[in-house]
């Protein structure tokens, strides 16, 4: 498995079965938030399930009609602590899966898991700079990215290099925020602060996480990329589908695109989701605000919900 990508990968922590690319092991892990590193198991612990993420790619696999039964190669890069990784071994039990990430602590959560289940011995957990790392053409049937391209500073340049590594009759997943759904998203939070200062029911504590959720698009939105602190944000981009198009013409692959979000998650439960992120609670909406939400969600309904992106399915075939 190692032998696919196209740099030399070393043993990091024999004790934890994990591998490193060797600029890795030279100069260190470098730019990684503290969220993937010290709050790796709390991120681990709230991160969507390892069933809901079997539906979404099996989502993806017929959106795209991909019905090959004969995987070997699987990349899931980025990995995070695996939940795409464990998912896609379920799917495929006889592929070989590579699951690299720049964090060493989100990996060997990963590695725990693949110990537990009995699968080690065909997931190869590598500590790899996803912008950096080197694959080489056409070895992998399928690729996953389950949301990491929004932390690069140039996502379109490394995406064409992971598509370029898919074989001929080969898969890219890719699961990525939205600018269109988020702008929606920013309007209703807008209301929400607006409407709350008439009406009781939502803590001050949750008002300043719906005005820092504000600032986030705005600052991830601007046009002008050149202000240094987008470097060091762990979320830089928000996607419009141009991006993927131009991705899909360079390959000379078909493209994919369609909502991420369940058909039956409304803006409540996607502003609930969002809150408990943060706060790790659950909010108690007053009534006044639930109806907001329903006349928000009855506006959008049939093909609008489709073209209103938040999080998005991108899929190269």
């Amino acid at each position: 498995m190692l032998k696919l990508l196209d740099e030399q990968i070393v043993p990091y922590d024999s004790s934890s079965g994990l591998y490193a690319t060797q600029s890795i092991v030279e100069n260190g892990v470098i730019g990684v938030g503290d969220q993937f590193l010290a709050g790796a198991q709390d991120y681990d612990d709230r991160y969507v399930g390892m069933n809901a993420m079997i539906s979404k790619l099996r989502g993806s696999f017929d959106i795209a009609k991909f019905d090959r039964q004969d995987v070997e190669n699987i990349l899931d890069i980025g990995c995070g602590s695996g939940n795409a990784t464990m998912a896609l071994a379920t799917m495929f039990p006889d592929a070989k899966i590579v699951a690299t990430d720049l964090s060493p602590n989100l990996l060997e959560i990963l590695a725990k898991k693949t110990r537990a289940t009995g699968i080690d011995d065909r997931v190869s957990c590598i500590i790899a700079d996803a912008s950096t790392i080197k694959l080489k053409p056409q070895s992998f049937d399928i690729i996953c990215g389950s949301s990491m391209l929004h932390h690069l500073d140039d996502p379109e340049a490394v995406l064409n290099g992971y598509i370029s590594a898919l074989s001929s009759d080969g898969i890219g997943l890719f699961y990525e925020p939205f600018h269109v759904g988020y702008f929606v998203l920013r309007q209703i939070l807008v209301g929400l602060i607006h409407l709350a200062k008439f009406n009781k029911g939502i803590p001050e504590a949750d008002i300043a996480v719906f005005n820092t959720l504000i600032y986030g698009i705005d600052f991830v939105s601007a046009k002008d990329r050149s202000d240094p602190v987008l470097k060091n944000l762990d979320d830089k981009w928000l996607f419009s589908r141009e991006m993927f198009k131009r991705v899909a013409e360079k390959n000379s692959r078909t493209l994919f695109v369609y909502t991420a979000n369940p058909a039956h998650e409304g803006y409540q439960d996607k502003i609930s989701n969002m809150l408990f992120s943060v706060t790790g609670n659950h909010p108690d909406w007053p009534a006044w605000a639930v109806d907001y939400f329903k006349d928000i969600d009855n506006a959008e309904r049939g093909e609008l919900a489709n073209d209103v992106l938040m999080e998005g399915c991108i899929v190269f075939k």
